[in-house]
C-alpha cells in the first residue's frame, strides 16, 4: 500500500489524519506493514510503536511483542516480551498482555498481527482494541465481518485498500529467516539484565533466566526460568 498509489489522495488523508491522532491501531495482512512505516514516518524521529506480530515483527526478534521507536534508518526496538510462539491466535492471552505492559504513556503506534479472518480473529482484535484504548484504528484490506467489528468498537475506524499479501508458504520462509537471522549459528546463555525484561514469569527471579540475545545492543527476549 502506499499513499500515491491506486488509492489516491483519500488514503493519505487518511494517514494524516490518523498520524496526528495519539494512538493508533492497524489491523490488516497486505498493506498493514507499509501503513504502519507511512504512520511512524510522518511522525518522525521518536516516535513509538508497539509491535504485537510475534511471527514477523517490525523489528526486534521473533516470538514476542516489541516496543521501540522510528529513527533515520527505520524501526529500532527498545524491550520485548517474549510468548513463546510465533503464532498470534496460539499465544493470543499473553499477546494481549505483553501489549498493554509494553504501551508507553504518549502517542504510539500499535501494529496488531496479521491474523484476520474466524472468530479467533475477531476475538483478538476486540482485545487488543481493549488494551491499547486507540484513538483510531485502521483496517487495511479488512474482510467485512472483522471491519464491522471493529467499526462497532467504540474508536474512529478507517478502512483502506490491500495491498498485496504474502502467499503463506513466503511468510513462512520469511518468518524461518528473520529467526535464524536473530538468534545467529551459534546462541549462547548470557546473564540477563533483569530490569530489561518484559513478562518475567513468576519466581524467576529466584533462578536463572535462559534468553536469546540478537545484534549488540538489542534488548534481551526471556525464554524461560531455569532452576
Amino acid at each position: 500500500m502506499r499513499a500515491d498509489g491506486p488509492a489516491g489522495r483519500g488514503e493519505a488523508s487518511e494517514l494524516r489524519e490518523a498520524a496526528a491522532a495519539g494512538r493508533v491501531l492497524v489491523f490488516g495482512r497486505g498493506g498493514r506493514r507499509q501503513a504502519v512505516r507511512a504512520l511512524l514516518e510522518r511522525r518522525g524521529p521518536g516516535a513509538a510503536f508497539v509491535c504485537a506480530d510475534p511471527g514477523l515483527p517490525l523489528a526486534g526478534p521473533p516470538a514476542a511483542a516489541v516496543r521501540g521507536r522510528w529513527e533515520a534508518g527505520g524501526p529500532r526496538p527498545e524491550v520485548a516480551a517474549a510468548l513463546a510462539t510465533l503464532d498470534a491466535v496460539r499465544g493470543r492471552l499473553a499477546l494481549v498482555e505483553a501489549v498493554r505492559r509494553l504501551l508507553p504513556a504518549g502517542p504510539v503506534v500499535v501494529e496488531a498481527p496479521g491474523v484476520v479472518r474466524g472468530a479467533p480473529a475477531r476475538a483478538l482484535a476486540l482485545a487488543l482494541v481493549a488494551a491499547v484504548g486507540p484513538d483510531r484504528v485502521l483496517g487495511v484490506g479488512l474482510p467485512e465481518e472483522l471491519a464491522a467489528v471493529l467499526a462497532a468498537a467504540g474508536p474512529v475506524f478507517e478502512a483502506l485498500p490491500s495491498g498485496t499479501a504474502l502467499p503463506p508458504a513466503q511468510r513462512r520462509l520469511l518468518r524461518a529467516a528473520a529467526w535464524a537471522r536473530w538468534i545467529g549459528p551459534r546462541p549462547e546463555e548470557r546473564a540477563v539484565p533483569l530490569a530489561r525484561v518484559v513478562g518475567l514469569p513468576e519466581g524467576a527471579a529466584a533462578g536463572r533466566l535462559a534468553a536469546v540475545h540478537g545484534p549488540a545492543g538489542a534488548p534481551p527476549v526471556l525464554g524461560r526460568a531455569v532452576n
